[in-house]
């Protein structure tokens, strides 16, 4: 994951920044120099989300590790399901590398689109989310 920003009066071009969920939060960059009009305009909206999504699974992870009772009674469960739709496309692809209790998450963002029957395992549920996050947006 990186950022480019790109600051026009000092000819600065920061091009790589990398998030690293470990006890330290901070976000290192590398920065280059470059001169003339490359760039007009810096979106960050989707780069934020994927670091907020990371940082948040991740910390999650880490307080739920050791847990059986409820993973879900979580500051950082939370933040995923508050970031909705944002989340979705960072779901999905955890969803396809495997099983994951996501599919909680998915649940609360889209809370009418699926009505399970029976007991259904994580995989089952991971299957019935990639379908349904398949036909809903282009992944």
């Amino acid at each position: 994951m990186g950022i480019r920003l790109f600051n026009k009066k000092s000819q600065t071009l920061v091009t790589s920044a990398a998030f690293n969920p470990t006890d330290d939060t901070s976000v290192s960059v590398r920065a280059s120099v470059i001169s003339g009009d490359d760039v007009e305009k810096v979106e960050l909206r989707d780069t934020m989300a994927a670091c907020d999504f990371d940082m948040d699974l991740k910390y999650w992870e880490r307080e739920t590790a050791m847990m059986s009772v409820n993973n879900f009674d979580n500051s950082h469960f939370d933040s995923i399901v508050k970031m909705g739709e944002d989340a979705v496309p960072f779901i999905y692809k955890k969803l396809q590398e495997g099983p994951t209790q996501l599919v909680h998450a998915l649940e609360l963002i889209y809370p009418d689109k699926v009505a399970y029957k029976g007991f259904v395992t994580l995989n089952q549920a991971r299957r019935i989310w990639l379908k349904i996050l398949k036909k809903q947006k282009e992944f």
